[in-house]
């Protein structure tokens, strides 16, 4: 028995610091240009089936903006990213305690313009 009660108080503990102080990193997003020209980004962020977030950003080269917190929310966000009305890609972001904010790079690797997009996981 004298066991159990420092093993119910560690629990406790531990609980209470999930719960206080463990909450999920809002989803961000970066954008990157590392073009040596201007291009146009539009961002767009689906959550289940409703568009919470859409925006454009024209960005200059080598160029870094961000859009700021978009949601606190856990769960899974599509995110829809067209590069100057021609070039689109989706990709999956979560939203939890151990992710953070999604990187979207525009490069042009040997004359190919491409959109990469990154989560940071720690």
């Amino acid at each position: 028995m004298t066991i159990l009660i420092p093993i119910v108080a560690f629990f406790t503990l531990y609980l209470y610091h999930v719960t206080v102080y463990l909450k999920p990193e809002p989803l961000r997003i970066q954008i990157t240009n590392e073009d040596t020209v201007s291009h146009k980004v539009n961002v767009k962020v689906v959550y289940g089936q409703k568009e919470i977030y859409n925006k454009t950003f024209n960005l200059k080269s080598k160029d870094k903006v961000s859009t700021g917190e978009i949601s606190k929310k856990e769960g899974e966000y599509r995110l829809i990213v067209t590069l100057d009305d021609k070039i689109t890609e989706t990709f999956k972001a979560k939203v939890g305690f151990s992710y953070s904010r999604v990187d979207v790079f525009v490069v042009n690797k040997s004359g190919e313009l491409r959109i990469e997009i990154y989560q940071m996981v720690y």
